[in-house]
């Protein structure tokens, strides 16, 4: 009975004691005016500029190349030039269309 009583009255002061604390220990929170700065546009005369012009991109050419097969092993091989990725589906492919329904 006087452990049990005891084990109360601690737990009752460890309690109290953190009620105490968790009162006076400021918080910082994402919501508080710490974090005035982002309240109002930038003004736009002091944004960087850059003083290049910009260059639009250039096309290259499609070379043809004809693919060459390498035999490593038995029924092993490497593509080892003329291969390129293939191009993604665009909403106009057919294929496209049969996988969105």
């Amino acid at each position: 009975m006087i452990k049990k009583n005891f084990i109360c009255k601690a737990k009752l002061i460890i309690l109290s004691l953190g009620l105490v604390l968790s009162g006076a220990v400021p918080s910082f929170s994402q919501a508080s005016k710490l974090n005035f700065g982002l309240s109002q546009k930038q003004d736009p005369s002091t944004l960087p500029v850059s003083k290049a012009k910009p260059k639009p991109p250039v096309r290259k050419a499609k070379l043809s190349i004809s693919p060459s097969l390498v035999k490593t092993s038995e029924c092993e091989y490497i593509i080892t030039s003329g291969w390129e990725l293939a191009e993604a589906f665009t909403k106009e492919d057919t294929c496209y269309k049969t996988l969105k329904n």
